[in-house]
């Protein structure tokens, strides 16, 4: 994992570094059946990719084997290792078929946020999505909000139908804003995102591929773009980028081991009422 680290290391001075002033950096990862495929070696690579932020969501956490929320309290370890105080919380796993089920988590660093109540699955989505949103309400040094983590079901299930369902979470808790970290399965500019984008919500990167190929093709090892953050006019955007944490073709297959989904942050700052 070397050459993977050294990659790791220059992208994050370069791309996240440390959150400004009142701003807030999130993270979203889908990292791959997220348990006990995992070794130790590929848990600090994912530590090292994730250390600068202050929220992660993560989801395709292993559902029915303990080895999935073993593997994300051993990613919080390999975080605390890296010079912060970092929590975690996992979700129960969602009511899909044994192959659909899931759980999703989140880290934080304790000193940028702490979570206000007991997080959850939105159980009243069992029966309208596959797997139902994990939602949480986290204090921040930019304000409260609530993060919403979801998984739709692949394109070819019409994902875009789930996303119909789960966007109504937008105004569900009053003022606090609400930001959606997923895996949506379908690209940023779908027609299905277009009403909260008349409410002003906007994606921290567009038109950025954000899943990995199996195989390098004419040098590029970048497919899909369906990986995002949705947030909400109460924040502004400061910084946002992809962290890839490949370089190049040569080392696909490492990567691949951590994951076939890159991390997409986003650093927001909340908007100041005139």
């Amino acid at each position: 994992m070397k050459k993977v680290s050294l990659s790791i290391m220059f992208l994050l001075v370069v791309l996240l570094g440390p959150a400004r002033g009142q701003s807030l950096s999130l993270v979203t990862w889908n990292i791959q059946t997220m348990g006990r495929s995992k070794s130790d070696a590929e848990i600090g690579a994912m530590a090292r990719i994730l250390r600068d932020a202050d929220i992660v969501a993560v989801q395709e956490v292993v559902g029915k084997d303990p080895a999935g929320v073993q593997a994300v309290a051993r990613l919080a370890d390999a975080l605390d290792r890296t010079g912060a105080d970092w929590d975690y919380v996992y979700s129960d796993p969602t009511t899909g078929t044994a192959h659909e089920s899931e759980r999703y988590a989140y880290l934080w660093k304790t000193s940028r946020a702490s979570l206000v109540g007991r997080p959850g699955l939105v159980g009243e989505f069992a029966d309208l999505v596959v797997r139902e949103p994990f939602v949480a309400h986290f204090r921040t040094k930019a304000g409260d909000l609530v993060l919403v983590n979801f998984h739709a079901v692949p394109h070819d299930r019409q994902p875009e139908r789930e996303i119909k369902e789960i966007r109504s979470l937008a105004t569900a808790f009053g003022d606090t804003p609400v930001i959606f970290m997923a895996d949506w399965n379908v690209v940023d500019h779908h027609t299905v995102f277009n009403p909260l984008r008349r409410e002003g919500y906007r994606f921290a990167v567009e038109g950025q591929l954000t899943t990995l190929k199996r195989d390098c093709a004419g040098g590029q090892y970048r497919n899909h773009g369906i990986d995002n953050i949705f947030f909400p006019p109460a924040f502004e955007l400061v910084r946002s980028g992809v962290l890839d944490f490949v370089g190049d073709c040569n080392r696909l297959e490492e990567a691949r081991m951590i994951s076939d989904h890159l991390p997409v942050w986003v650093e927001v700052r909340r908007r100041i009422r005139p």
